[in-house]
């Protein structure tokens, strides 16, 4: 079988929007994840990152399907 990656999240949940990216932990964590999957040689099929909202991830590990659900950040107006 062949190893299919989709990435969901690196919201940042936690600064203010105008914080640069390189202080945000979201950010941080998107780039290391997308780094080590190409470094591991994987495809990546999907990814949903960055932003300020979390997500909610779905997944039916026997067929494949997922569904990523969009949650706001608390306090956004």
């Amino acid at each position: 079988r062949k190893v299919q990656v989709f990435l969901a999240g690196g919201g940042n949940m936690t600064l203010a929007d105008d914080t640069p990216d390189n202080r945000l932990v979201g950010s941080i964590n998107a780039s290391f994840a997308k780094k080590h999957v190409k470094q591991a040689g994987f495809r990546l099929m999907h990814e949903d990152l960055g932003g300020s909202n979390a997500r909610k991830v779905v997944i039916d590990c026997t067929t494949g399907q997922f569904n990523i659900k969009t949650i706001a950040r608390l306090g956004a107006g």
